[in-house]
């Protein structure tokens, strides 16, 4: 499966091996307009072609290889077979392998309404070579192309923008022949602009050599058609809509089979099921109305009408419809993408082929905009992230595998930080700021909870938490988005909380509320069918996309009012006594930074420190513990678009913070970066001028700022490719604490994506370790760093590395010293 993200990348996840891992390609420097998959008969690989908003197209043989080493897991692997450049992007493009033994044909539709056809030859020089080209004007212009076979030879469908289905033959179906294909006819039909077409992947053998095309159009409709070559057929009859030929010698009858009426909105994707033993003719459709159908030809008649046997998808209320569907694993599923950037997998759960019971699965999942955050929880099992698509994701192991478990928040603005702090009611709540003046604190409802300890294998932990609930009477299960509303309202449960009784008391509800809505709609004659809808619950594995786009929400506690600009960063202190702010700032009034209480119920301002004059793009709390030591006081360090680095301590626990350090011209660019050594001695930043520098704290932190000063702890600051934009420095692993890695892990990401890891016996001696491999990194600039708080059950030689970045990625790296060797 091949999926197009952000910065021009390629999400390839595997299909029929689930131990490979999924990894990312970079396919072009722009965002990749439309791509297009096919296997390949030796090598188990596939043709990968995808086209830029450039119009860059590229082919590409994609795989995987097994590692010589370490349990000959498998490996991804790619080459560029070909490359060329359209002029314009194009918006649909396909691929025709033949036997699957030589390289394939490609066929695009581009937006200035000409169709091309290209062929790649062994040996060539990386380049494309173009085998024909249509132009059909803007009015006639090419949305869609499909390439499949037609009696011997080989037939291009292209849906148009003036509801026609255009079509080309040649009687060579062979991907090593560069002959041109004839104008075939056109079929006429739809009453809009054809968004999909299919070849059939088999032949219907009762009526002779014949192929089945498929057509769906903004027309709301699904047309099939059967092509025959006009020598091997006769005529069709009078009714039916004849293809004007060319050419005798390459002209195509094709007969109108079904009109396929059933959604409510346009219909942007169809695709044929593979065939099987004993299979029937089978094609899905989806639609903007949110359904996916199933169609198949009446069985019980024999009159061949073709009908809607299954619905799928109604309980995605929350997106806009669907932009495609297709059939995966040899028809065993059926994969969809939503408006949102959503996947949605259905699995074939009927093994008798005649019946049909389809069951949602979780499918890939993921930002579909920049990512601009992430947290670790403090005993690192799960990850929350944050990002400008308006969305909060947690992300936790499943076993072997990550999955999304839950969306807390759906906003109305990009998110930019978050902080995670302990709830003053038991559990965690996190802090966020989005494109806003106000910050937002969202809590953990205990369903969430017993969630994360059933991916952690704890039934025990996970029966705890609703015990816990039950004795305390929290009614509280989630949270819904109401319309036209940025604010999450809680979602309570009616019954007190029982131990094992609330998912029954959640379905049972839901059911009232679908009954009611039904007889609504009966009473008003409407007969439509009512979305399905899905309830908070304890999830026993990975929830699927419709379950996490209403299920996951958190309630919002409240608001914090303070700043006069829209947020850019946040952070939580070790304990989670205090969160820290800044918003955007074009002068000092503005670059203030806020404190606040976090530890009781309702937060409050704490304190406000001024000394940056402009935006202060990252803040840090120092690693010194204050859970044991009540003597013990907070240290925050603070990097800002002044080119000036800050050091701030606190005097006393009633909330007097001072200014103890400061360098007002750390970086001859602004800072993007900053964190503290694990001793809490030293600080690294991150600057526009492409270097890291380390700042040593001296002895009397209580001076004020003008007492002292800070010194740096390397001769020569450390000198990069490109802007750094993140960092995070951790502790080495208990294993390896002492030696060559004493220093702990220092990890920085830049601005075109690359990670590096830094390492050494001392801070003063630090030298790089290891370059990510891009392909499970990133592609565009890294905005955040986070380390896995170590944990018991983890192995004492392995690290976790957390980053997000403008690519739409978060990555989890697992790093293992003292080879700092890549899992």
């Amino acid at each position: 499966l091949a999926y197009a993200s952000g910065g021009g990348s390629v999400l390839v996840l595997p299909d029929r091996r689930p131990e490979a891992p999924a990894w990312k390609l970079r396919a072009h420097d722009h965002p990749v307009a439309c791509l297009a998959l096919a296997s390949v008969v030796t090598g188990g690989g596939a043709w990968l072609v995808t086209c830029d908003r450039t119009g860059e197209l590229a082919l590409r043989l994609v795989g995987y290889s097994l590692r010589e080493v370490e349990r000959s897991a498998p490996i991804p692997s790619h080459s560029l077979t070909g490359r060329a450049q359209l002029g314009t992007p194009a918006q649909g493009v396909c691929l025709w392998t033949g036997d699957g033994r030589g390289p394939p044909l490609l066929a695009a539709a581009l937006q200035d309404g000409s169709l091309a056809v290209y062929a790649s030859e062994h040996g060539a020089d990386a380049t494309l070579k173009v085998v024909q080209q249509e132009v059909l004007g803007p009015k006639r212009g090419a949305l869609c192309v499909a390439l499949g076979v037609a009696g011997s030879g080989l037939v291009m469908a292209a849906g148009c923008r003036d509801g026609r289905v255009r079509l080309w033959w040649r009687r060579e179906c062979s991907t090593s022949s560069l002959d041109t294909l004839a104008p075939a006819g056109e079929l006429e039909g739809h009453l809009g602009w054809v968004r999909g077409v299919a070849v059939a992947p088999w032949e219907e053998d009762s009526a002779g050599d014949g192929t089945f095309l498929a057509s769906c159009a903004q027309d709301r409709t699904v047309r099939v058609w059967r092509l025959r070559p006009a020598g091997n057929a006769p005529p069709p009859p009078s009714f039916a809509r004849l293809a004007q030929a060319a050419s005798v010698a390459n002209a195509l009858y094709a007969t109108s089979e079904a009109v396929l009426v059933g959604h409510e909105d346009w219909v942007n994707g169809v695709s044929f099921r593979p065939m099987a033993p004993g299979r029937p003719k089978e094609l899905v459709s989806g639609s903007m109305d949110r359904t996916i159908l199933l169609w198949r030809p009446d069985r019980y008649t024999g009159s061949g009408l073709w009908m809607a046997e299954c619905a799928m998808g109604e309980a995605a209320v929350a997106t806009l419809g669907y932009y495609g569907a297709f059939y995966a694993q040899e028809g065993a599923e059926v994969y969809a993408h939503s408006h949102a950037g959503a996947l949605h997998r259905f699995r074939d759960a009927c093994k008798d082929v005649h019946s049909i019971e389809w069951e949602p699965l979780p499918a890939a999942t993921g930002h579909v905009g920049a990512v601009s955050d992430v947290a670790w929880a403090p005993d690192g099992s799960w990850l929350l992230s944050v990002g400008v698509d308006k969305t909060a994701r947690v992300l936790a192991p499943w076993g072997a595998t990550w999955h999304e478990t839950a969306r807390p928040q759906v906003h109305g603005h990009p998110i930019q930080c978050c902080a995670l702090v302990p709830s003053s009611s038991g559990g965690w709540a996190y802090v966020s700021g989005s494109d806003e003046k106000v910050l937002r604190v969202f809590q953990a409802p205990w369903t969430f909870e017993a969630t994360i300890a059933h991916a952690a294998g704890n039934a025990a932990a996970a029966a705890a938490a609703e015990a816990q609930a039950a004795e305390a009477g929290n009614l509280s299960v989630g949270a819904r988005v109401q319309e036209l509303s940025l604010t999450q309202t809680e979602v309570h449960a009616e019954a007190p909380v029982t131990p094992g009784s609330v998912q029954q008391q959640l379905d049972s509800d839901v059911r009232e509320e679908e009954g009611e809505e039904t007889a609504e709609n009966e009473d008003d004659g409407e007969g439509e069918e009512t979305a399905v809808r899905v309830a908070p619950r304890v999830h026993l594995s990975p929830p699927e996309e419709e379950a996490l786009a209403r299920a996951t929400c958190w309630p919002e506690r409240g608001k914090l009012y303070g700043h006069g600009a829209n947020l850019v960063a946040c952070a939580a202190s070790p304990c989670g006594r205090l969160v820290a702010s800044s918003c955007e700032a074009r002068a000092p009034r503005e670059a203030t930074i806020w404190l606040w209480c976090a530890y009781e119920e309702t937060f409050r301002p704490h304190a406000q420190l001024a000394g940056h004059t402009l935006t202060v793009c990252q803040l840090a709390f120092g690693p010194k513990p204050c859970s044991t030591d009540k003597n013990a006081r907070l240290t925050l360090c603070s990097a800002g678009r002044d080119r000036s680095v800050a050091v701030w301590a606190e005097v006393s626990k009633g909330g007097e913070w001072r200014l103890v350090r400061m360098v007002t011209k750390a970086h001859d660019r602004q800072l993007y970066a900053c964190c503290w050594a694990p001793s809490g001695a030293f600080i690294a930043t991150g600057a526009r001028d492409k270097k890291l520098k380390l700042w040593q704290l001296e002895a009397g932190m209580d001076e004020p700022a003008e007492a002292t000063g800070v010194e740096p702890a390397a001769s020569a600051p450390l000198s990069f490719p490109s802007a750094v934009t993140a960092v995070a420095w951790s502790n080495a692993p208990p294993s390896r604490a002492q030696g060559q890695t004493s220093a702990g892990l220092l990890a920085v990401g830049l601005e075109t994506g690359r990670l590096e890891l830094w390492t050494g016996s001392s801070v003063n001696e630090l030298s790089q370790v290891l370059i990510l491999p891009q392909h499970t990194s990133h592609f565009l600039a890294v905005r955040r760093l986070a380390w896995r708080p170590h944990r018991k059950c983890e192995s004492e030689d392995a690290m976790d590395l957390a980053s997000c970045g403008d690519d739409f990625a978060v990555c989890v790296t697992r790093v293992t010293l003292p080879e700092a060797h890549l899992e």
